[in-house]
């Protein structure tokens, strides 16, 4: 029959009596052998075989008494900006562990109302927080009380709950946590963080976006934040501006103009042709880089400039457009153009045919449409 690793730490540390126990057996076995039988040197070797043995036991106790405070209280875990490590092969995720079938017997027991005692907080920690509420408004003398039993320290046995909800449960069923990375080819997939509020969702993406900031590849990094918060736009800007990349961060949001980028998304595209005149120009320019970031700050910097303006000889005609410029009904432009009498498309968008302005221009200048009646 298979062997089930059963365990069970919510309970008192009673291996603190064998402890105890061996401790006495020390002190007989050194210092009184003959009231045990055993020679001086019986006793010594005797003694130190307690010695192990109350270690062992020891450490058996440690644990236990180790579990049930992590249980209930969960170990301070600080970490500055500065402190997040950036790696050009793993992304920093934090600290945590794997979870296996000995986690989910944790924590089903930790569920159990008869051990409610090792996870709720004791009498003394409820009446302190009663006392604090009811000593808000109080004069000099009881206001100093209050702060000394919500002074955040570790010397106070009376200390508040760090304010960053959620359960302690998940993280107090295994004291050992380490840190966690994701490989950056992992991160092709999607990742879905599922929690309620104020339990760090927010946070932890600062965390995953001030390491692709710190990169040193500079990776372009795109967030889109539905609820608008303040302190994770602040915090892109900082890490921004650390990293030396504050020129290349842009704010777009309807609600703060005064430090938005802009963009006119209806200046002049009046035209089909007028999208794809401009990526097919930008993609054929040999300083297609250069171009691509000088069109962006000229896109986020200023509404009012018409890019249209600095590529009219690259702006590419529709055949209704190609027509009117050669002032001939678009009947007589098709029959010119079947005949070979009119310059081939110079591109294609699905199954409509361009040319640019300056081929027409061009035509016109060789008296294409002479004697066309």
């Amino acid at each position: 029959m298979a062997e089930h690793a059963m365990e069970s730490k919510l309970r008192p540390a009673v291996e603190l009596y064998t402890v105890a126990i061996c401790v006495a057996s020390v002190v007989l076995c050194l210092y009184s052998p003959w009231a045990v039988a055993l020679s001086p040197e019986i006793g010594r070797v005797a003694a130190l075989a307690y010695t192990l043995f109350g270690l062992i036991r020891l450490r058996q106790a440690w644990e236990v008494l180790r579990y049930r405070r992590n249980i209930r209280r969960l170990p301070r875990y600080e970490l500055t900006s500065r402190q997040i490590p950036v790696s050009r092969k793993r992304l920093f995720m934090g600290r945590g562990f794997l979870w296996t079938r000995l986690h989910t017997q944790r924590l089903v027991e930790a569920q159990d109302p008869a051990v409610a005692h090792y996870i709720d907080q004791p009498p003394r920690y409820r009446m302190a927080r009663g006392l604090e509420r009811r000593l808000e408004h109080a004069p000099f003398p009881l206001s100093t009380l209050a702060r000394v039993t919500a002074w955040d320290s570790a010397f106070n046995p009376l200390r508040p709950l760090p304010p960053v909800g959620g359960s302690p449960l998940l993280h107090g069923v295994e004291p050992d946590e380490t840190e966690v990375g994701l490989p950056l080819g992992e991160r092709v997939g999607h990742t879905l963080v599922l929690g309620t509020t104020r339990v760090g969702k927010t946070r932890l993406a600062e965390v995953y976006i001030a390491q692709d900031i710190h990169r040193i590849e500079h990776e372009v990094v795109i967030v889109f934040d539905p609820k608008g918060d303040a302190d994770l736009l602040k915090r892109m800007y900082v890490e921004a501006k650390r990293a030396g990349r504050e020129k290349e961060f842009y704010v777009f949001h309807l609600g703060w103009p005064e430090i938005s980028a802009r963009y006119n998304a209806v200046g002049r595209f009046g035209r089909i042709s007028e999208v794809a005149s401009r990526s097919r120009t930008r993609s054929q320019h040999p300083n297609h880089r250069k171009e691509h970031d000088m069109t962006t700050r000229t896109l986020v910097d200023d509404p009012g400039i018409d890019v249209a303006d600095h590529s009219d000889q690259n702006e590419y005609l529709t055949r209704r457009e190609a027509a009117a410029l050669c002032r001939v009904p678009l009947s007589t432009f098709d029959s010119l153009r079947r005949q070979n009498r009119f310059p081939f498309p110079d591109a294609h968008m699905g199954k409509h045919m361009l040319w640019r302005a300056s081929t027409v221009a061009a035509f016109l200048e060789a008296g294409g449409t002479r004697g066309v009646g």
